[in-house]
């Protein structure tokens, strides 16, 4: 048979929502396979999972969409008040403190009133699976509950009821709840997907439907039935996991930045129940803190030398006559802090108290300690002194001593030389130790002065030097300061490049002779030129010179005349790129 408009809607809007449904089921399982990974041995596969729930929301007009929202918050929040004050309460027995919290808010009747037996969704359910079921009849089932979190509408209002939620009380409308709680997919719809389609993706997407529900030996599951047992396999998992809470406060309606509404975040913050909980937490110890933790941190405020100064040994009773001490002191009680069996619980303000209390304490040692602290900077810095102009010395007279007995060694191997001869050569054998000494020798012999040798030796030490060192490191020495027996040491280590410079360490330094403010002046120095090295490199890669010189051989004549005419030209162009 035809069907009409109404009907030809409703099947179309049936089908798209399966079908989404189906197809979000489907990738959610597939990310769920992905990164759940494969168990390893018999242990299970550990993971942290996000749960994104439902806003709580209220209305002008609440129908069955808002009643399954709401539901489910009502749950998730009877599982964060289970968790967070039943732990409390199982926490402070284990510690073996009385029970500061004897009363906690439970919204277990009015999960009842929505899931348990007797409740809306089975009310709603077995009006659903009545053929003569209607909204209406559902409303007068649903005013004969004495749940005390129901709230039973005016007589003039036939087709709604409320429920008080934790986060406030709602008036839902029943108008299209038995509707919108059936499977309106006709199961042809389904026989037409899974017969009809070459591909088992789409095949999987609407299964058909079983014999035992065709033949009603089995009720169709509605969707009221299908949300509650997804929520109570959520709770489930939630309950075998150790849980943590994030409360998300939007600031303002409109979201603009830096702007908040105080009395909008305010109404949010008591929907989620978080200002009842922080009330509830208050009236307990909310503080607590190992014995161990406790006593390291507030040892320095304790009124006994003999407590701050005992290494170990029964710190519960040492971190219990602390708090009475500052008992004395400031207005708090015996009641206000207990000692656990391996936790100090307190409330906010004798945390407050002792933090206080030891800031000061810090501050005023700080103060004590400066003076010391001072002078033994001093001190430091003056041994430091001390022992490296030890070492300095020590150096040079191990090297001054191993040289004059080379040198009277080889003075001594000489025949025919005199006394004159010997005392100069040993002279400038001791200021110029890098020459050689046969050519330091035959120097010495062929000059007349002392005057005439010595520049005869630093010419030749800086013919050295320039020979062996590139012009721009010598340049740098020389910024340096760096003495030239050091230079010349380098160039006989073989220094060629910057990044030899870069990598030398103070015992390199220290191996070719540096003192502390040559080790300095020449870090100061690299360090200022280092940009200009790098800049003048990178400009080399971009821009490099032309060569200078005469034409490759083998060139033609016809070249050479050809090549003639842009002389000047090319010179300029060498020109301007030097």
């Amino acid at each position: 048979t035809l069907s009409t408009q109404n009907e030809a809607e409703d099947m179309r809007d049936a089908v798209s929502k399966a079908l989404y449904q189906s197809v979000f089921d489907w990738l959610v399982s597939k990310l769920n396979e992905v990164i759940r990974g494969q168990p390893m041995g018999s242990q299970e596969t550990k993971y942290i999972g996000l749960l994104d729930i439902f806003g709580f929301e209220n209305f002008k007009t609440n129908s069955f969409e808002q009643m399954c929202i709401n539901y489910t918050n009502e749950a998730l929040q009877n599982h964060y008040n289970k968790y967070t004050f039943v732990e409390d309460a199982a926490e402070c027995e284990r510690e073996g403190i009385p029970l500061a919290i004897t009363e906690y808010p439970d919204n277990q009747p009015c999960v009842d009133l929505i899931e348990g037996k007797g409740g809306l969704i089975q009310l709603l359910d077995g009006e659903t699976h009545f053929k003569l079921g209607t909204d209406g009849g559902f409303t007068e089932k649903t005013w004969a509950s004495e749940n005390p979190f129901f709230i039973k509408p005016k007589s003039t209002v036939p087709d709604a009821f409320g429920i008080r939620h934790y986060a406030g009380d709602v008036m839902y409308t029943t108008t299209n709840f038995l509707e919108k709680n059936a499977d309106t997919l006709k199961d042809d719809v389904r026989e037409l997907f899974s017969s009809s389609s070459k591909s088992d993706f789409i095949r999987s997407l609407l299964p058909p439907v079983p014999e035992e529900v065709k033949s009603g030996r089995v009720k169709r599951t509605t969707v009221a039935s299908s949300f509650r047992t997804q929520m109570a396999a959520l709770r489930s998992e939630i309950t075998s996991t150790k849980s943590h809470f994030i409360r998300c406060v939007k600031p303002n309606p409109a979201c603009n930045p830096l702007c908040a509404d105080k009395p909008y975040v305010l109404s949010q913050l008591n929907s989620a129940g978080v200002i009842q909980t922080i009330q509830i937490k208050r009236e307990g110890y909310p503080v607590r803190i190992p014995h161990e933790d406790f006593w390291r941190r507030f040892r320095v405020i304790a009124p006994s030398k003999a407590d701050r100064n005992a290494a170990e040994g029964d710190t519960p009773g040492k971190c219990l006559r602390l708090l009475q001490w500052w008992q004395c002191v400031y207005p708090f009680t015996a009641r206000d802090y207990a000692i656990g069996r391996t936790k100090v619980f307190m409330r906010p303000y004798v945390v407050d108290v002792l933090e206080n209390r030891r800031a000061r304490r810090v501050q005023a040692l700080f103060r004590a300690a400066t003076p010391c602290l001072r002078a033994w900077v001093v001190r430091y810095r003056a041994e430091k002194a001390r022992l490296q102009a030890l070492r300095e010395e020590q150096e040079r007279i191990r090297f001054a001593n191993n040289t004059s007995a080379d040198i009277q060694g080889f003075a001594g191997a000489q025949a025919g030389l005199t006394d004159q001869v010997v005392s100069l050569f040993q002279d400038l054998a001791t200021v110029f130790p890098h020459f050689d000494l046969p050519v330091l020798l035959g120097v010495v012999e062929n000059t007349q002065t002392r005057e005439q040798a010595v520049d005869i030796l630093m010419d030749m030490q800086r013919q050295r030097v320039d020979a062996h060192l590139p012009r721009s490191m010598k340049l740098v020495l020389d910024l340096a300061g760096l003495r030239t027996e050091i230079q010349e040491a380098m160039a006989a280590k073989d220094f060629q490049t910057k990044d030899q410079v870069f990598g030398m360490t103070d015992a390199d330094m220290e191996g070719l002779g540096f003192n502390q403010e040559e080790k300095d002046k020449l870090s100061q120095i690299i360090l200022s030129q280092q940009s200009n090295w790098v800049a003048q490199e990178r400009l080399n890669q971009l821009y490099p010179l032309r060569p200078l010189g005469p034409p490759p051989p083998g060139a033609g004549a016809a070249d050479a005349s050809s090549s003639a005419p842009a002389a000047p030209e090319s010179a300029q162009h060498r020109s301007e790129e030097r």
